[in-house]
C-alpha cells in the first residue's frame, strides 16, 4: 500500500501538509520541494475571544462556578493520548479547585467514562458536543485547554483544535512527544505549557500553579490571540494563491 501511496504523492501537482513534520514525511517519500506545500489549519470562522456571558452560563449549568476548569474540547478519537489526564485528575483529586471537562464525542469516550467511574473521580465531567453557533462560550468555559497526541502519531496529526483554541484566547496545555512541531509552536510562542504523558506529577503540580496565578494564564492567552491573528489568519488565502497559480500552469 505505501508503495502505491508514495507514487501518488510523487505524481500529484501538489501535495499540502498542515506542517513541517507532515512535509518531511512526504519528502521522505520522494516528494520533490517544488510539488510540496505547507499550509497550516485555520480556526473555524467567527470565533470570539475572551469571556462571554454564555460561557458564564455553561459554568453554571455545569457546576463549575469557582473552579479552575481544564478543558479537552473536541473528538476524543484514537490518536489522542487521553489516558495520562485521567492520570492528572487523580493526582487532583482533592483539589476540589479544579475541574476536569471533556466536551464532544468520539472513540474513546465510553472507555473513558469506565475509568472515571472506576476510579471514583469526582473532579471529572463528560458533556456532548456543543452546536457550532456556541463554540465560542463553550472554549471560553475552559482556564485551559488540553491538546494531545499518541507517541508515534506526530508527524501524521496535527489536530484542529490548536486553532480554535487559540482564536478563543485560551491557553494550551500540549501531552505528547517533545520532539514536535506543535509542541515547538507551543512552547516557542509562549502559548502554553508542554509535557511528556509520563510527566504526570508536573503537569498536576503546574495545573495547581496556574489556578492560583491568574496573570500568568492572561499572559498565555493574550500570546495565543496575537499568534491566531498572525500565520494562521492567512491559511484561507494561501489555499487561494496556491489553487490560482496551479490553474494557470
Amino acid at each position: 500500500i505505501k508503495p502505491l501511496r508514495n507514487l501518488a504523492w510523487r505524481c500529484a501537482d501538489r501535495c499540502v501538509t498542515l506542517g513541517r513534520d507532515m512535509a518531511a514525511v512526504l519528502t521522505g517519500a520522494g516528494v520533490g520541494a517544488n510539488r510540496l506545500s505547507i499550509i497550516p489549519n485555520a480556526a473555524p470562522a467567527g470565533l470570539v475571544a475572551g469571556r462571554l456571558p454564555g460561557a458564564a452560563d455553561l459554568r453554571t449549568e455545569w457546576a463549575l462556578d469557582g473552579k479552575f476548569v481544564v478543558a479537552y474540547s473536541g473528538n476524543l478519537g484514537r490518536v489522542h493520548d487521553l489516558e495520562p489526564v485521567l492520570d492528572v485528575a487523580d493526582c487532583l483529586r482533592n483539589s476540589p479547585d479544579i475541574a476536569f471537562v471533556f466536551i464532544g464525542d468520539g472513540a474513546q469516550r465510553p472507555a473513558l467514562e469506565r475509568e472515571v467511574a472506576r476510579r471514583r473521580l469526582p473532579n471529572v465531567q463528560f458533556r456532548p458536543a456543543q452546536p457550532r453557533a456556541r463554540l465560542s462560550e463553550t472554549l471560553a468555559v475552559g482556564d485551559v485547554h488540553l491538546v494531545t497526541l499518541r507517541p508515534g502519531c506526530e508527524h501524521y496529526v496535527f489536530p484542529s483544535k490548536f486553532y480554535g483554541i487559540i482564536a478563543a484566547g485560551r491557553p494550551v496545555i500540549y501531552i505528547g512527544p517533545a520532539r514536535c512541531e506543535l509542541a515547538q509552536i507551543v512552547a516557542g510562542n509562549g502559548l502554553g505549557l508542554v509535557f511528556a504523558r509520563e510527566e504526570t506529577e508536573p503537569l498536576a503540580a503546574a495545573l495547581r500553579a496556574l489556578a492560583t496565578d491568574p496573570q500568568r494564564c492572561l499572559l498565555f492567552a493574550t500570546a495565543a490571540g496575537r499568534f491566531a491573528a498572525g500565520e494562521t489568519a492567512h491559511a484561507v488565502s494561501r489555499w487561494c494563491g496556491l489553487l490560482s497559480r496551479l490553474e494557470a500552469c
